[in-house]
């Protein structure tokens, strides 16, 4: 299968934010079980 550049480059963005989003979703959860043990 071949894949045009700009379909590669969509998948390297979308693989980006899931990755930023998965950072940010540990860090809400650390966050959330630091104040829950105050």
């Amino acid at each position: 299968i071949h894949f045009g550049e700009s379909s590669m480059q969509k998948c390297e963005i979308m693989l980006n934010d899931l990755r930023d989003s998965k950072r940010t979703n540990s860090s809400i959860k650390e966050d959330l079980a630091k104040s829950s043990k105050k």
